[in-house]
């Protein structure tokens, strides 16, 4: 990250606000919350704030994703039409593979004014005998540490995938469907995996984590959520700020115990985004909070084992330390901190190690045949060497989606502890952010390819598309942030509410063109 100065002003803390109802006033520009403490029943004085007018219209967003989904890696979409109704947009078209499809839903999904996504996007099918994709997808979850002890069953017909077995949890069930999807020739996927817990929970235990969860997540704005769990089956009713936050709600849902999860009565309203809303999320909390939440952001995913992770706090900095058996899981470790309020930065000590290693002919073998299956990379020759823990790969592709996506493709295989990624970029590109990270909801997270010296677009072009780019973004105030462009080099200044939107701007400048970003803009609130 380049940056040149990180401001954190302390405001004062700011009482909870409990059990936000949204009350709506059609009769004026005004929207009106009633806080009611959970306590007593009674309601608390009413919060007002003003409707956001400057809304796009279903015409400009319809065409802004569009375009968008048209120059971004990884989809390549045939005949791609997207329209939108009311701020729901449905996407149609041809795209390669599940994980082009997955990537186009969840990019759609980070626009300004987008209330839902309708997928209509048929993935192509491919010459593949029903037998050697079993073997594939059978291969894929077998090589992958988190999934190789999973008992599940893989049948597949005409590019079709049937999953069935047994899991402990949601989030394991899950991600066997993540992993199902990035195997080349799969169409689509019937996870029948029956996942059974080891104790029983209560209503009320549930209903405690759900809340802690969405309330400790950054990537949520939780005030106007109202949690109720019956039977162990959990409703999420109310309203968010973007479509992406209402998906990542939906996941922060699932916490042990939680038989179904129902977020029918969870709607977007980019006025939920205002900041009088978010003032009880950034009260202020300890280092002993912020450690309790890191540790249980962990246990909640599939990836990680979470018993082998120590994790420290000093004023807001995560430091990570203990052993994980591979890279994948260290590179987890560090987005699932960087996501908990409170957080500004993180250090990963982490080391990726094991006593029981395959030799290294076979590790090296593993990364071959796992990039053979991926359905982003499996058509080009992309050259694996081995050494002392360290996976070197070269070859040539033709985008930095491509060679960073080798590079998460080859961190999830047993025994790799480090990657040189010397792939070379056949397509001269502009600086490209990539979740190297990525799991299911979030579409970006906080990875760029190296900066190029080859600008694509003068200076003003860049700022503008820079602008458009926060402009667009459902998690910043666009009016609180300046951009300038110097040789390519972009400046932000103004501010922001949280750390997670300081990062959010730079990726949202990279993505606009710049190749260095020098990052000054001033963080207004405590991430706590």
């Amino acid at each position: 990250m380049n940056t040149n100065s990180i401001k954190i002003k302390h405001l004062k803390n700011t009482l909870p606000v409990i059990g936000l109802i949204a009350v709506l006033c059609f009769s004026c520009n005004k929207k009106q919350s009633v806080t009611t403490d959970a306590q007593t029943g009674r309601d608390a004085v009413p919060v007002e704030f003003t409707e956001d007018r400057n809304l796009p219209t279903d015409s400009e967003i319809a065409n802004t994703i569009e375009t968008e989904l048209m120059i971004q890696d990884g989809i390549a979409a045939e005949s791609l039409k997207v329209a939108s109704q009311d701020g729901i947009i449905t996407l149609e078209g041809t795209v390669k593979s599940i994980l082009a499809r997955e990537r186009a839903i969840e990019i759609s999904k980070s626009f300004k004014g987008v209330r839902g996504v309708i997928n209509d996007l048929t993935v192509k099918t491919l010459d593949l005998d029903d037998e050697t994709l079993k073997r594939n997808v059978t291969r894929s979850l077998v090589m992958d540490p988190t999934t190789e002890s999973y008992e599940v069953e893989v049948e597949a017909t005409d590019g079709h995938v049937t999953l069935t077995g047994k899991v402990d949890s949601w989030h394991e069930k899950r991600l066997a469907t993540d992993i199902a999807q990035g195997v080349n020739g799969v169409v689509s996927i019937d996870n029948n995996i029956y996942f059974d817990y080891a104790k029983t929970r209560s209503d009320e235990e549930i209903r405690d984590d759900v809340v802690s969860a969405l309330n400790w997540d950054i990537r949520v704005d939780d005030a106007l959520i109202d949690v109720v769990v019956e039977n162990s089956e959990v409703t999420l009713n109310g309203i968010v700020g973007s479509a992406s936050e209402k998906s990542q709600a939906e996941v922060n849902a699932w916490v042990a115990g939680v038989e179904a999860v129902n977020i029918d009565g969870l709607e977007v309203e980019r006025w939920a985004r205002d900041e009088d809303l978010r003032d009880d999320k950034y009260v202020e909390r300890s280092d002993e909070q912020i450690r309790e939440a890191v540790k249980d952001a962990f246990l909640y995913d599939a990836r990680l084992n979470a018993y082998g992770i120590e994790v420290e706090v000093n004023n807001g900095e995560v430091i990570l330390s203990g052993i994980v058996d591979n890279l994948k899981s260290k590179n987890v470790a560090s987005m699932n901190a960087e996501n908990v309020i409170g957080v500004w930065k993180v250090n990963n000590e982490m080391k990726v190690n094991s006593t029981e290693f395959p030799p290294e002919e076979r590790i090296k073998s593993n990364i071959e045949e796992a990039l053979s299956y991926n359905a982003y990379v499996e058509e080009f020759q992309i050259d694996v060497d081995y050494q002392d823990g360290t996976a070197i790969l070269s070859g040539t592709v033709n985008s930095n989606f491509e060679k960073y996506t080798a590079e998460d493709v080859a961190s999830k295989v047993f025994g790799v502890q480090k990657i040189e990624n010397d792939i070379n970029v056949a397509v001269s590109t502009i600086p490209y952010v990539y979740d190297y990270h990525y799991f299911h909801y979030y579409p970006y997270e906080y990875n760029r390819a190296p900066a190029t010296d080859n600008l694509a677009e003068s200076d003003a072009e860049i700022e503008e598309n820079i602008s458009k780019q926060i402009w667009w973004s459902p998690f910043i105030d666009s009016e609180d942030v300046n951009v300038s462009v110097d040789n390519g080099i972009a400046t932000l200044s103004g501010t922001v509410d949280s750390w997670k939107e300081y990062q959010q701007a730079e990726i949202n400048a990279f993505d606009g063109g710049a190749i260095v970003v020098n990052n000054n803009l001033e963080i207004t609130r405590l991430n706590m």
